[in-house]
């Protein structure tokens, strides 16, 4: 019984401080002009790549994508849940983390034409990245699948200019 209230105070006590100390923080650092937008933009990389957040509709899908005609072919995570429109065409945003460290990375605006979404959840997805493509889950087979369609989908469209 001792054992179980010590850890139910303990839990009880970490939960409550932890949570003011973080609102505390919060609201200091929105005081100072330019610690506010670094700190809020950093707050909000960390909260996207939290695995066990949830994420909204859209955001943090895994997909693969080329920058040029030639290549490469690239692989990140949209971070927006609808895509710009801007001349008829439709971009989405993708944020290509770094291997081994998720944190730092790359942002892309890239035209839907360009981009497949891959069926992989968001903690694999994360694990191929961080592991820079070592780690292949389920043998690779969404990845291949999601290059299959993006494949298709340029092939297609280069089709369409040839005639």
């Amino acid at each position: 019984v001792g054992v179980i209230l010590i850890y139910i105070t303990g839990l009880s006590v970490r939960l409550f401080f932890g949570f003011e100390l973080q609102l505390f923080l919060d609201r200091m650092m929105s005081k100072i002009p330019i610690v506010r937008s670094i700190y809020n933009a950093i707050r909000d990389l960390f909260k996207f790549l939290h695995p066990s957040q949830e994420l909204k509709q859209g955001t943090g899908r895994f997909a693969v994508f080329k920058i040029s005609e030639d290549g490469p072919y690239l692989a990140g995570f949209v971070t927006s849940a609808k895509p710009i429109e801007s001349n008829g065409k439709k971009y989405y945003t993708v944020f290509v983390p770094t291997a081994p460290n998720p944190i730092t990375g790359f942002f892309f605006m890239v035209e839907e034409k360009n981009l497949s979404f891959v069926d992989l959840n968001y903690e694999d997805a994360l694990k191929f990245v961080i592991t820079a493509g070592i780690f292949m889950p389920e043998g690779g087979e969404n990845i291949k699948n999601g290059l299959a369609k993006l494949l298709k989908k340029v092939g297609e469209e280069s089709a369409g200019k040839d005639s």
